[in-house]
């Protein structure tokens, strides 16, 4: 493409010629279609990573959710039994001799046939917090020498005690299947007559005393 120029030098009007290099327009429309190109580009990344961020903010909600189709099985819900008595001698850490003690033990069902969980709580109420401590180093070592004999480890039970003023309690915890026939024992429950419903359990937990209730009782 050609411009014509005039200039005038020393009082003469000279004309000069310009020329405009024929691939300029060729070179700016293709730095505008890159920059299409590339705005076009950017958008689908900024869409894609949106689409990601809302999968995985689903995912995270959906977390630990079970979604089940069908109706089977049908009309099933946790029910629980707590039965619970006084003066309780706790065979386990009989060692010591409290002024008085309360046992508890809760209970967690599928339906009424299936144990899922079971605690027991064993307070023992002492006559002040020193009596509490020197007793809870006693029965701690108790303890762990019935369920090395029984065949069991230290924290076969997630068991645990805690020392609140004159009170030492013991807790001892299970979800899962017991692996020895002698864990029934730290329940209170005699192996050689295990029990498997909420019936059951409760019918041998009253038979040493224990006084129950259950979230089937009416």
């Amino acid at each position: 493409m050609m411009y014509n120029g005039k200039h005038k030098i020393g009082g003469i009007l000279e004309e000069k010629l310009y020329f405009k290099p024929e691939e300029y327009g060729k070179k700016k429309e293709k730095r505008e279609k890159s920059e299409k190109k590339n705005h076009k580009g950017l958008k689908l990344v900024i869409f894609l990573i949106f689409i990601v961020v809302i999968i995985i903010v689903v995912l995270w909600l959906l977390r630990g959710k079970t979604t089940v189709s069908g109706r089977f099985p049908e009309n099933i819900k946790n029910e629980s039994l707590e039965c619970s008595a006084t003066n309780q001698v706790y065979e386990k850490i009989n060692r010591i001799k409290p002024a008085s003690s309360e046992t508890k033990i809760t209970m967690i069902f599928y339906g009424t046939n299936e144990l899922n969980s079971i605690n027991l709580r064993h307070t023992m109420h002492l006559a002040s917090n020193k009596e509490a401590g020197e007793a809870e180093a006693i029965v701690h070592v108790q303890l762990a020498e019935n369920l090395a004999s029984s065949g069991l480890g230290y924290e076969e039970f997630d068991n645990k005690f805690t020392r609140i003023d004159g009170d030492l309690t013991l807790s001892l915890y299970s979800n899962s299947k017991f692996k020895k026939d002698t864990a029934y024992e730290y329940f209170l429950i005699n192996k050689t007559a295990v029990p498997t419903s909420l019936e059951e359990f409760r019918a041998i937990y009253e038979s040493q005393g224990f006084i129950c209730k259950s979230s089937i009782d009416k």
